[in-house]
């Protein structure tokens, strides 16, 4: 089962000044202030091929940063970060994408499920350990 990208946004921008600011925005019109100092939180849509976003898809995130960028985040008694995070040297949208798109193909499997949980060792999954 082939795995797609239905969207991308960043949700997330981090300031020294201001923490974490809630965003919407279409990542391939977003830019950082400096490329070489940001960190960014981003929603991956996913979903089976030929089926909509509608039809079905889960959310994913990740972080992107570049090395000065996670110099900006308070840690949390020593830990910066324990989520998925790509550290770019500088803010290069293809470069991102690339590296993400790479990632997914890679998570080709006989079913949803075991494409998702594939996908979880890259991305957090909005159903990360959810039990019914």
């Amino acid at each position: 089962m082939k795995v797609v990208i239905h969207s991308i946004s960043v949700v997330q921008e981090y300031s020294k000044n201001e923490g974490w600011n809630l965003m919407c925005s279409n990542i391939r019109n977003w830019q950082p202030e400096n490329p070489k100092n940001f960190v960014i939180s981003l929603i991956i849509d996913l979903g089976e091929k030929g089926k909509s976003k509608k039809q079905g898809s889960d959310e994913f995130y990740i972080w992107i940063a570049t090395p000065i960028g996670l110099t900006m985040i308070n840690s949390n008694q020593g830990i910066i970060s324990d989520c998925p995070l790509l550290v770019v040297e500088e803010y290069d949208w293809n470069l991102i994408w690339n590296n993400i798109e790479k990632k997914v193909s890679k998570c080709e499997a006989n079913s949803w499920n075991a494409s998702a949980e594939r996908l979880s060792h890259y991305f957090n999954w909005e159903y990360d350990n959810y039990s019914y």
